[in-house]
């Protein structure tokens, strides 16, 4: 397969991106340090957005699936009501995350630190949770912390 990328160049404080297809690689590359990212709506599906920086990005109702944020500064990203269905958010910083009503059936969070996120209404069902920090997150009911201690999550106060 032949690899495609996609450098979107950040600047003025806004990245709109409306619909990308068959990209396997997106490459950010920074022209001043914005206060904001806006990613509202995006189709990044398998998107590798690994190790990147996009603390404070706004990724709300954003089509994620698959996409790969390992090792990321995701630290108080918005993913409102976002598609992150298998998405790998290994080892990422979720500090501060908001997941409200987000779909993050089958992701890996193995060892991503989320405290004080908020996962209200989020799915969680068949999510690697082993190793990650709930610690102070908003959200979380009996059932959901009973699957995410079973799962091997450190949660509690923070």
């Amino acid at each position: 397969m032949r690899k495609t990328s996609l450098v979107v160049y950040v600047a003025s404080g806004l990245m709109g991106l409306a619909l990308i297809f068959g990209c396997s690689e997106i490459v950010l590359k920074k022209v001043s340090r914005p206060e904001k990212r806006y990613l509202q709506n995006a189709y990044l599906q398998d998107g590798d957005l690994s190790g990147l920086d996009l603390k404070g990005a706004d990724f709300t109702g954003s089509h994620l699936r698959g996409a790969s944020f390992e090792e990321s500064n995701l630290e108080k990203a918005l993913f409102v009501r976002g598609n992150l269905q298998e998405c790998n958010l290994q080892g990422a910083n979720l500090k501060g995350v908001d997941f409200s009503y987000a779909n993050l059936q089958g992701a890996n969070l193995h060892n991503a630190n989320l405290e004080k996120a908020n996962i209200t209404g989020a799915n969680l069902r068949e999510t690697n949770v082993s190793g990650a920090n709930f610690q102070g997150v908003i959200g979380l009911n009996d059932i959901t912390k009973k699957m995410l201690i079973q799962g091997g999550a450190t949660i509690g106060e923070s």
